[in-house]
């Protein structure tokens, strides 16, 4: 009789929602923001960074010279895969709140389009500083042709896009976007549209635009947060007595989240472990409306974020 209700049970069990894709952030969009220690240590360890970048590249050192021509060495026939990885990066910050939009989660300008403003700024008025003119803008973002200017524009924009995104992306598409970043600042600087310190330049106010916006409007912690794993379990897309899957036990959620393998969280898997004993019982397809443990674990989530809340 007991087989025969369980069997029934599980056969009148929703089928646990699947999700499309690669999962792109990672936090929920209502997770806490926080102003922190080390945005502020950024902003001004780059700021200083910048400074003495600037007070090498005019006039440039002959060290300067002979890295720059050692950089531009590759042959012109390799410009147009230069010029695309140049072009991804720009293409970048715009693709990704096209693809947050098409998940239902609307991009904030906190995270696009104010850090590349402010790197803008930063950008004319460092150049301005340093060159002794106003820099074309326009001309810098529209092609990584040269002459070099200081610090790359065209480097600078999308890169704070970027590292402002960064907290609040999963592990895999923060690493695309670090990837992009070297591969841009290679492609520009061996296309003669920057210096290797008009890179390190548009890195470094880069650095300091994101620093700023997180300072003014706080991040995330940058790691999946309790809302996906409240998200997993109120969809019924956990499963307690796996690590790995589609829908896995709680750590496997959260490893889901990080795009990575259970076993890379630092969690030695223990199914004797009390916190997944306790979790076992919740199979593909149970919700907080018709299973008291994952119910239990909603009311423990929003209760632990509620008086989060209170105390921010």
């Amino acid at each position: 009789m007991l087989g025969t209700e369980t069997d029934t049970h599980a056969a009148t069990r929703p089928a646990p929602a699947r999700r499309v894709g690669p999962r792109l952030f990672a936090t929920t969009a209502d997770v806490p923001r926080a102003r922190r220690a080390s945005d502020v240590i950024a902003l001004v360890a780059a700021g200083f960074g910048l400074a003495g970048a600037g007070v090498a590249d005019e006039p440039p050192s002959g060290v300067a010279r002979s890295l720059s021509s050692f950089v531009a060495a590759p042959p012109h026939a390799l410009d147009g895969p230069w010029q695309a990885l140049a072009g991804v990066l720009v293409v970048l910050p715009v693709v990704l709140p096209a693809a947050a939009g098409l998940r239902r989660r609307q991009p904030t300008a906190p995270d696009i389009v104010i850090p590349v403003a402010v790197a803008a700024a930063l950008s004319v008025v460092a150049g301005r500083l340093v060159e002794g003119s106003w820099p074309a803008l326009w001309d810098a973002l529209r092609t990584a042709d040269p002459p070099p200017w200081f610090p790359s524009s065209r480097l600078a924009l999308p890169t704070a896009a970027v590292i402002t995104a960064s907290p609040h992306v999963s592990l895999p598409v923060r690493r695309l976007g670090r990837r992009s970043v070297a591969l841009a600042a290679f492609g520009v600087m061996v296309l003669g549209a920057a210096t290797p310190l008009g890179a390190l330049g548009a890195v470094l106010v880069a650095t300091m635009a994101a620093a700023a916006v997180h300072l003014a409007f706080g991040s995330t912690e940058g790691r999946p947060s309790l809302g996906l794993v409240r998200a997993a379990l109120v969809e019924g897309r956990v499963d307690g007595t796996l690590y790995e899957g589609e829908c896995a036990c709680l750590i496997g959620t959260i490893a889901m989240a990080r795009g990575c393998r259970s076993t890379d969280l630092g969690i030695a898997p223990d199914n004797e472990r009390p916190a997944e004993r306790f979790a076992i019982s919740i199979r593909p397809g149970d919700t907080p409306e018709d299973h008291p443990t994952a119910a239990l674990i909603v009311q423990w989530i929003d209760e632990w974020t509620a008086d989060r809340a209170g105390a921010l």
